[in-house]
């Protein structure tokens, strides 16, 4: 079941990498660079808000 979570992840990137205009055929390295940095973002800051609403939770048990 693990497993399956960590190719959820990697299926949700790249479509948000496609969404934000990473694969078109005409960007340069420097704009994909910058994309694949902004969909990082995105998924980082979800992994921290996750972990401060468990840790928040756990506080108050």
């Amino acid at each position: 079941m693990e497993l399956f979570k960590y190719v959820f992840i990697i299926i949700a990137s790249i479509t948000l990498f496609n969404i934000f205009g990473g694969l078109e055929p005409g960007i340069s390295f420097g704009e994909m660079a910058l994309k694949a940095v902004f969909v990082g973002l995105i998924f980082a800051a979800g992994l921290v808000l996750k972990e401060a609403k468990n840790a928040f939770l756990n506080k108050i048990s």
